[in-house]
């Protein structure tokens, strides 16, 4: 085709036509998979038991004294307990994302003995057991965690 015969034709055939092209474009490049695609991930379901009371100083305490210790933490201590065990199951390698969930009792009061952490984590990667040791190392001496693996 000459210039003179392209200035001749219809422009919306001209624009027609492009537009087809990037469309026919795209979609062939939608088929291409991803590079570098994340792998599939999977969620697990965790119960932390201990975020309440710890009983290390009470078996101490009973054991070596004879007496019984409170030890019921205070409320302003579980936001600490509960971001320590979402930083512990976070630094594991694979691990995506963590949510702690906690349970409510008569709607709005909070039911620390029902502590769940849901964590999602590349599939193939980790076991359950990996993870409940994560979130148990998240213990120290004042404050000691059960961790259960719920199915």
């Amino acid at each position: 085709m000459e210039v003179s015969s392209l200035k001749k034709m219809n422009p919306f055939i001209l624009i027609g036509a492009s537009f087809l092209f990037i469309q026919i474009a795209s979609v062939s490049l939608m088929a291409i998979p991803a590079i570098g695609a994340s792998p599939p991930l999977q969620k697990v379901q965790l119960k932390i038991e201990g975020i309440h009371k710890n009983s290390l100083f009470q078996k101490v305490g009973s054991f070596f004294c004879g007496f019984t210790v409170s030890t019921d933490c205070g409320e302003q201590d579980i936001p600490l307990m509960l971001q320590r065990i979402e930083t512990h199951l976070l630094s594991v390698p694979g691990v995506k994302t963590v949510e702690i969930r906690i349970k409510k009792k008569w709607f709005f009061f909070k039911d620390y003995n029902k502590v769940y952490a849901i964590v999602e984590f590349e599939l193939g990667t980790l076991t359950s057991e990996t993870l409940v040791l994560a979130a148990e190392s998240a213990s120290d001496a004042k404050h000691i965690y059960k961790v259960k693996f719920v199915e």
